[in-house]
């Protein structure tokens, strides 16, 4: 991820949509067209390009029984913030370090997205989200290529009950010579039980397994240093639970208090090797005067 501080956002969004008639199997048939521009705040008002841009074609269809299949194509541009890697140095290859070199910004940046809903009765629903896209993989400054997909299950067997579970597989390789940076695995788990109107119970436990090789130059393929320390390829498996009780008893009134615990270890998804950094305890108490 890269933090986002001080900047403009511009978005533009049209879609067109076509609608069948009345009981027909292809309820809707609409293509959007985005544009999203992301400046520098200072940039921005003075008229200089924006630093990431894209452009998206939007195709979706609607079907009969709540089912829908939507596309994303998409290309985008991205310049790496120079700022950002003012600690970095490369290794040399006869010894020592070099400074590194922030590489030209990123064109082309092509991508596809299907992302399927599947309504399979009353009370299951299955989604999901593919995608093939080059992005930029930040930590090094380079090009990279991912592979992602992310099945979700949605069941409300009762009208108290829900649960959700999504599994999330990502793989991310460099551009410039298809070596694996890093696979990430994120599995998530939630169940909701609304004992009335008024008072509800939640719980999540989500874990997140990742494998991350060194960190190379995208110009000459040595190694990175950040601070004066090679980063060196790392994997680790964090989990995180939580629970939360809800009472709402108006709009505006409202006391929750909830229990969290992150855990991280190897990459497993066993608690063996896994040792508590963080516990937290909240609440929350609101109450809407009306006069």
């Amino acid at each position: 991820f890269l933090t986002r501080i001080g900047e403009t956002v511009t978005i533009g969004n049209v879609t067109g949509t076509h609608y069948g008639p009345p009981g027909a199997l292809i309820e809707r048939v609409a293509l959007g067209f985005r544009v999203e521009g992301y400046f520098d705040h200072s940039d921005f008002w003075g008229g200089r390009k924006p630093y990431e841009a894209e452009v998206q074609l939007l195709p979706s269809i609607a079907f009969r029984g709540d089912r829908s299949i939507s596309v994303i194509l998409r290309n985008g541009y991205f310049e790496f913030p120079t700022e950002l890697y003012g600690s970095y140095e490369v290794s040399a290859p006869s010894g020592g370090r070099l400074p590194f070199v922030v590489p030209e910004p990123l064109k082309n940046l092509l991508a596809v997205a299907v992302l399927p809903r599947l309504r399979l009765n009353n009370w299951a629903n299955l989604n999901g989200r593919a995608y093939f896209r080059e992005l930029p993989i930040y930590t090094e400054a380079s090009r990279g290529r991912e592979f992602l997909v992310a099945p979700q299950l949605q069941l409300k067997p009762t009208t108290a009950l829900s649960l959700s579970y999504d599994q999330t597989f990502s793989r991310l390789w460099r551009s410039s010579d298809d070596s694996v940076f890093s696979t990430a695995i994120v599995s998530r788990l939630t169940s909701q039980y609304q004992f009335s109107r008024a008072f509800m119970a939640r719980f999540l436990v989500q874990y997140n397994l990742e494998d991350r090789d060194v960190l190379r130059d995208p110009t000459t393929g040595l190694p990175i240093w950040i601070g004066g320390v090679e980063v060196e390829a790392e994997e680790e498996g964090t989990v995180e639970g939580q629970f939360l009780l809800q009472f709402e008893p108006s709009p505006g009134t409202i006391f929750y208090v909830g229990y969290t615990r992150m855990m991280e270890g190897d990459y497993s998804y066993g608690f063996r090797h896994k040792d508590p950094t963080q516990d937290g305890l909240f609440l929350k108490l609101s109450y809407l005067l009306r006069i």
